[in-house]
């Protein structure tokens, strides 16, 4: 039995069988979190871009470079975690997250703004996987459904109030207290962390960490997240916006052969391999692009060519959330009792429908057309999302 089992044999025996539901709840309040101030930010974007004298093309960084460096975050949890543990690595995730949060409420520039936005996203990637893993690992394979279902109502439905949080914070007070609104929750999770997240002790060796790979990772993703935001105002063909593009494709083969080679890989690409896995990591991708796309979009869209008010463009994804809230514990159920491809395919048609009644949106749509748009898509993701984290961590 390892030092992590252990613990958990520990903390189980000591609060009995609530202790699972215990440090899902931990775990869920921590990406709330993080998913709120994710989300939170975009109804604040055309405040930004007037506060700084900037285009869009520069404050769709804040999103951005969220997402880029959570990506990383993601790939270097196992280290951090086989090193520290998971409660130290959870608190000191939730700790630079707060930090982040601080930073960017009093950024006096757009840069330093950015910087907060990167520190919050690699700290979200370390600690997202983590609550996953943990959860996982609490629960047997045949609650895990349900399991997931919980924990993905409080991930989903803090992108539907999250804007509506954020458009409150602009009406009463200022953009720049968007950023607190996820402090809270930052020090009741970690609070939370401290009793009920497993641990274990520090090893006396230090296991090696892939530094090439990391380093390898982190200029694909700089080179190619470069080249594609700035490539329409500097230019498709230009010097600078080809050498990005280049080097970041170059960079993203260079990762994939190290990793194959390297006997401490930073991420085990063979588990593509896997097609059940592989189709899932695939379905991810599409409706993973579609929602923080369309978190993003929506918001902007509805106050620079419609005309809403910050609160108006947050009140308008609230039905969503509540709907989400009824459906993702009955979602969670199903899919430990159906098939998962039932459950995916039904959800991405739902969601491809809402995203194509979207699409026919202009200037002349009024409030509750867009609500029922929104609420068509997010029904969609609410099937999703319990059924393909659960099949994609069975398949491996």
């Amino acid at each position: 039995m390892t030092p992590n089992d252990q613990s958990i044999t520990a903390l189980s025996n000591h609060y009995g069988p609530a202790y699972r539901w215990l440090v899902t709840v931990t775990g869920m309040v921590g990406v709330v979190s993080m998913v709120l101030a994710m989300t939170t930010v975009n109804v604040a974007v055309p405040d930004v871009m007037g506060a700084f004298g900037i285009g869009q093309d520069k404050a769709q960084w804040m999103s951005s470079a969220y997402m880029a460096t959570m990506t990383a975050g993601m790939l270097i949890n196992a280290w951090l975690t086989g090193v520290l543990g998971e409660r130290r690595t959870f608190v000191g995730a939730l700790f630079f997250f707060s930090l982040g949060a601080l930073l960017g409420g009093t950024a006096p520039t757009e840069d330093a703004l950015i910087f907060a936005r990167v520190l919050q996203g690699f700290s979200a990637g370390v600690a997202q996987p983590l609550v996953m893993a943990t959860i996982f690992t609490v629960f047997p394979p045949e609650r895990r459904g349900m399991a997931m279902g919980v924990f993905g109502l409080g991930v989903v439905f803090a992108p539907a109030i999250g804007p509506t949080l954020g458009g409150l914070m602009i009406e009463y007070f200022s953009w720049r207290y968007v950023f607190f609104i996820s402090l809270p929750f930052c020090v009741i999770a970690a609070v939370l962390g401290l009793v009920f997240m497993p641990t274990r002790p520090v090893p006396k060796v230090i296991p090696p960490f892939d530094w090439l790979g990391f380093g390898l990772l982190c200029a694909a993703l700089l080179g190619l997240m470069t080249g594609i935001a700035d490539g329409q105002r500097e230019g498709w063909a230009s010097d600078a916006i080809v050498f990005r593009l280049v080097g970041g494709a170059l960079a993203t083969v260079a990762f994939i052969w190290w990793e194959l080679k390297t006997p401490r890989a930073l991420l085990d690409v063979r588990i593509f391999g896997n097609i059940e896995f592989s189709a899932a990591a695939l379905i991810a991708f599409i409706f993973g692009a579609g929602m923080m796309g369309s978190t993003y979009i929506v918001p902007v869209f509805v106050q620079t060519i419609i005309g809403f008010t910050p609160l108006l463009a947050g009140l308008m994804m609230m039905p969503a959330g509540i709907m989400l809230a009824f459906i993702f514990p009955l979602a969670g159920r199903l899919s430990d009792a159906m098939p998962a491809s039932t459950m995916i395919i039904g959800g991405l048609l739902l969601f491809s429908l809402g995203f194509a009644l979207m699409a026919a949106a202009d200037i002349d749509t009024t409030f509750w057309t867009l609500v029922g748009m929104v609420m068509v898509s997010r029904l969609g993701l609410g099937f999703i999302n319990p059924s393909l984290n659960a099949s994609s961590l069975k398949a491996l």
